[in-house]
């Protein structure tokens, strides 16, 4: 996809580009010439650098090792372009690894068949041959895989946006650099840039995600980029990050404020998640014991309009309920009740609603033009949020209010 909206040119099946957004590399000849990957061990090997062009591996072992050219079974040397249709009954099973897994299969197998890419070898005989080759050219590799997706993606956002990029691993904030393009309108002019840039990446060995997710913070923070170069413009301005990679994160070219750092460039994130619910809470085994705290169900309070509060939620910080039958007695204060009813509110807003946390008070709202008779989600005494929508009427009342005990999020089901 082009910045004005246009497809990238068809590929020729007797020429295409071994990159299709380089002009400058290499072309193959798929009905003779094609592999499906290279190394500087395989045959074919990886081509040569040049001056324009830095062509890499395109298979590693599990140790980091380039692929060598296969064994008799799929040897992988340049022949007539092909590919496979499963015809096993294990589809569930396929890249699992199990002894069920048909992937393993050696060759020749009943499970699949090979087909030989031709002028006839398409659904209903049909020439597929281009379609091989744009394949071959925009989709072969990962990287080749996201810059296609993004193209895409971008295709019809103009100015009513403003947009930047910047290359996973380069610290810097310069314009002038191929590697980052300040946040500006997404005008035609700026969005040539944008593509120029991002269909020129080099994909590199390392992916130092935190890294450059902690730029884009700081960078929205006006901690990279003042004055006109500030990407913030308003004061409640929507701002979002999409991080784009064909690799793991690592923590290769993490170095001084270009790391997992918080807003100062000095101080580690450290693991913010490990006390939240899944899919945050990733399985840390430091995360801090169990504990829980008392939730009072409030009256409707008040709150800035475009907005009317169905029910509020105080979470107590000082309840640890240490003595209560069935509920954990522990003495880590590690979760606030700030982080606490930041989980609540997340929770309700999974099951559909609407719910914002100030605080330790959790607000559950609705547009002022909604009915006034709109029920809430229950809350159990395990701080599930119940599927049904109705008032908190299961909750018993204490003294007027009702109080329901919440485990922290670690404790969700």
């Amino acid at each position: 996809m082009r910045a004005d909206g246009t497809l990238c040119p068809q590929q020729n099946f007797a020429a295409a580009l071994y990159d299709g957004y380089n002009s400058n590399s290499i072309t193959v000849d798929l009905s003779s010439s094609f592999a499906g990957w290279r190394t500087a061990t395989s045959v074919l090997p990886t081509p040569s650098n040049t001056s324009t062009v830095n062509y890499h591996t395109d298979c590693s072992t599990i140790t980091g090792a380039d692929c060598a050219t296969g064994g008799k079974d799929y040897p992988n040397k340049p022949e007539p372009a092909f590919y496979f249709i499963y015809q096993g009954s294990q589809a569930n099973r396929l890249g699992d690894g199990s002894s069920e897994d048909n992937c393993l299969n050696s060759s020749p197998s009943p499970n699949w068949l090979k087909v030989v890419v031709s002028s006839r070898s398409g659904l209903a005989s049909l020439d597929e041959r281009t379609n091989f080759a744009n394949w071959y050219s925009y989709y072969r590799t990962h990287i080749l895989t996201m810059k296609s997706a993004v193209g895409k993606a971008f295709r019809d956002i103009g100015n009513q946006f403003r947009v930047g990029f910047s290359t996973i691993g380069y610290s810097g904030v310069s314009s002038e650099d191929p590697r980052f393009l300040k946040i500006s309108d997404f005008d035609l002019d700026h969005k040539q840039f944008f593509y120029q840039k991002f269909y020129a990446i080099d994909a590199l060995s390392s992916a130092p995600l935190r890294a450059e997710l902690s730029k884009a913070g700081r960078l929205y923070a006006g901690k990279l980029l003042t004055g006109t170069d500030d990407p913030v413009r308003f004061s409640c301005q929507q701002n979002f990050t999409i991080l784009s990679t064909d690799g793991n994160w690592n923590t290769s070219w993490e170095s001084g404020s270009y790391g997992p750092k918080m807003v100062d460039g000095q101080t580690d994130v450290g693991n913010q998640d490990h006390d939240l619910p899944r899919p945050m809470f990733d399985g840390d085994s430091t995360a801090s014991p169990i504990r829980a705290a008392k939730l009072t169900i409030r009256p409707s309070t008040t709150i800035n309009a475009p907005y009317m509060v169905i029910v509020s939620i105080r979470v107590d910080d000082k309840n640890l309920l240490s003595g209560a039958t069935g509920v954990y007695i522990v003495t880590d204060l590690d979760l606030s009740a700030a982080n606490l009813a930041w989980s609540i509110a997340l929770n309700i807003i999974k099951e559909g609603f609407l719910a914002i946390a100030l605080g330790n008070d959790v607000y559950i709202i609705a547009p002022l033009t909604a009915s006034q008779n709109l029920g809430a989600p229950v809350i159990d005494y395990y701080g599930k949020i119940q599927t049904s929508v109705e008032s908190f009427k299961d909750i018993p009342r204490t003294n007027g209010t009702r109080e329901a005990l919440i485990y922290s999020p670690k404790a969700f089901p």
